[in-house]
């Protein structure tokens, strides 16, 4: 198609859209009817020379009592869909009431085949022609996507392309269904324009969730790790691509000598959204890291009808040539456009045929320039390294945090009030007072209640019932009481100095527990040792675990050090701080790789820290940004006095104008 066909197929759909439905409509709203529509209209001009024969061969078959029709309706129709109404778009213009031609266009859109019933209840078409009907705008929706022919008219609203079977299954099916297809159909090339941020939640939910997903295609192997796809459920746009590989390029068995080419057009949030590890990075890391990315091309900004926003194509394939080969290539075409002489929406340019054949052949070339960058397929990736450091406390048996283990439930502000309400029974004798105490929670916040109308933990509204629930649980009173009890007695036994060595004072803790044989959960016990411990900087490393001599190896970079541990040598382990960890992002082309990285960049600013390498997770993202950001010069002091200067004589003016006036 020339350009000037295509230009005036886009104005003619906008001006539909701006003639029937403006202010019937928002502007965004305009597709869920000109989409259809559009698609109706092509349909009918492909049925329309052989509609005759179609309902004579309808009738034929009605009066021979035959019912599977389908077969020699589309022999008749000479396409893989049909309309067995006999109603034409055309028909329906000369209606003469607004409820005779809502009846005879449902009368239309019903008379089509199973398969046009499926696009039609996904575009969701008859859901508008309420809307449409009492504005009385069918008729004219109607008239102007078939307006009367002449000796040189086309068929309108469509492309020269011809009229291929409509396909009947969704862009991402479910997971039983997909195990329950034979094999996917394969394809030599592929073209795909994915929604951006589109939440796929229900989609995601119906395949067993995150966690849960029974879809095969979303859970790979890849060098030995297994890999989720599963992007996040507010934007499915990745989602497109591992299908697309599915049927394509992933299958490198192909016997076309070619092999499977796929383009793609998505947002920017495609090129770097997802933590490593994570869905969208995950997907990114298995197109790269088979050598299946090609290139990526940034296009203008506004150059899709209703958004503004940048876009990208992604370029795959299985057979890339040789020089390509472990190599990816972007093209910077943003700047390459035609201005459009009239906006269409916030569309206000276009790619002209200069303009494609300038990104071609800029493509082909493969060559580095300005506006086009090769980069090895490791270099968009990284590890995400988790860097830890040692947890240091000191440690205290203070009243004041003693009493503190009273609430350690939870709710400390509510348990507060019953305490003072109910006292110890709460702990140790919770039946005695279970009645009350669930009266009381009842009553909360009740408005003939001033003690609930000062507590901000309660509303008006009474206690949310989780909460309740657990306020009447009697083992959390129990178990806050005996943790008080406990500390109480450990104070009397240690006394109320301060440890600043954390290791230290839970050595005495674990002795005089074991003296005096009381026995506590291990859980309790952290939950005890917290209550009494507060982070310091200066204090000693707090030792998680102690490993004999010649077990393992001291290594610092990985968390194992060399000390003494009572008079002699052993391997430790420190606690980590959850409030100082922090992750750092290592090239994959680092060299030296994560070691010499944090050796150089961590290391001399905290000696204390080390790595942890079960965290560590591979991760992939692509920044045009960096890679074409163009600086701006900085101006120079002499333009920079000149605009002062300027604005000075400026205000004197303006500062006699006022004077001269105030003298009148």
């Amino acid at each position: 198609m020339d350009q000037s066909t295509h230009h005036k197929i886009v104005s003619f759909i906008w001006g539909i859209a701006d003639d029937v439905l403006r202010d019937l409509f928002k502007r965004g709203k305009y597709p869920d009817v000109i989409l259809p529509m559009c698609v109706i209209r092509r349909m009918e001009a492909v049925l329309e020379p052989t509609k005759q024969k179609l309902l004579d061969t309808r009738r034929m078959l009605d009066a021979a009592g035959i019912t599977e029709q389908h077969a020699a309706l589309c022999d008749a129709a000479g396409q893989a869909f049909y309309n067995t109404s006999r109603f034409t778009l055309r028909d329906l213009r000369s209606r003469g009431s607004q409820q005779r031609l809502l009846a005879d266009f449902e009368d239309y859109l019903n008379g089509f085949s199973a398969n046009v019933q499926d696009i039609l209840d996904n575009f969701k078409f008859r859901n508008q022609l309420p809307t449409l009907s009492r504005a009385d705008a069918i008729g004219s929706l109607i008239n102007k996507a078939t307006p009367r022919p002449t000796p040189s008219a086309r068929p309108t609203c469509c492309s020269r392309a011809k009229a291929r079977a409509p396909s009947t299954s969704s862009a991402v099916p479910s997971g039983p269904r997909w195990r329950t297809t034979p094999s996917p159909p394969e394809f030599d090339f592929m073209l795909a324009n994915p929604p951006y941020g589109k939440s796929w939640k229900k989609d995601l939910e119906a395949m067993g969730g995150k966690d849960g997903m029974r879809d095969p295609r979303f859970r790979v192997m890849h060098q030995g790790e297994e890999l989720s796809l599963v992007t996040r459920s507010s934007d499915g746009q990745m989602l497109f691509a591992r299908p697309a590989r599915q049927h394509g390029v992933e299958d490198e068995r192909r016997q076309s000598a070619l092999g499977s080419r796929i383009t793609e057009v998505h947002n920017g949030s495609s090129l770097f959204t997802g933590d490593a590890g994570q869905g969208e990075s995950n997907i990114r890391r298995w197109l790269i890291e088979n050598d299946w990315l090609e290139a990526i091309v940034a296009l203008p900004l506004n150059l899709f009808y209703n958004t503004g926003i940048a876009t990208y194509i992604w370029v795959l394939s299985n057979r890339k040539p040789a020089h390509r080969q472990g190599r990816v290539q972007l093209i910077d075409a943003s700047q390459w456009f035609k201005p459009l002489r009239k906006n269409l929406g916030k569309k206000n340019c276009e790619l002209s045929p200069e303009d494609i054949e300038r990104i071609s052949r800029c493509f082909l070339d493969f060559q580095e320039t300005p506006e086009s960058k090769i980069f090895a397929n490791a270099a968009f990736g990284y590890w995400k390294v988790t860097v830890e450091r040692p947890l240091r406390l000191h440690s205290q048996l203070s009243l004041k945090a003693i009493e503190t283990l009273r609430f350690n439930s939870g709710d400390e502000d509510l348990r507060a009030t019953l305490v003072d309400e109910f006292g110890d029974d709460l702990c140790i004798r919770f039946a005695a007072v279970s009645a009350a105490l669930e009266k009381r929670l009842a009553d909360w916040g009740s408005s003939d209640d001033p003690e609930g109308e000062d507590d901000e933990g309660a509303t008006k509204r009474g206690l949310p019932e989780r909460q309740k629930k657990k306020l009447l649980d009697a083992r959390t009173w129990e178990r806050d009481g005996r943790l008080v009890d406990v500390a109480t007695r450990l104070r009397a036994l240690l006394g109320d100095a301060l440890f600043d060595d954390h290791n230290v004072f839970r050595d005495r803790v674990d002795a005089a527990l074991k003296a005096a044989g009381i026995k506590l959960a291990a859980a309790d016990l952290k939950q005890l040792l917290r209550a009494v411990s507060w982070r310091v900087d200066t204090a000693a490393p707090v030792i998680a675990r102690v490993h004999k001599p010649g077990k393992v190896r001291a290594e610092p970079l990985r968390g194992r050090y060399a000390v003494s541990v009572d008079g002699r040598p052993a391997i430790v382990e420190y606690e980590p701080d959850a409030d100082l960890r922090d992750t750092e992002q290592v090239p994959l082309l680092e060299d030296g790789g994560i070691e010499a990285f944090i050796r150089r960049e961590v290391l001399p600013y905290t000696p204390d820290a080390w790595i942890r390498d079960d965290a560590t997770r591979i991760g992939y993202e692509i920044s045009f940004t960096r890679h074409f950001y163009q600086p701006q010069p900085l101006r120079t002091l002499e333009e920079i006095s000149a605009d002062i200067l300027a604005i000075e004589k400026e205000a004197e003016g303006l500062l006699d104008g006022l004077l001269k006036v105030g003298r009148r």
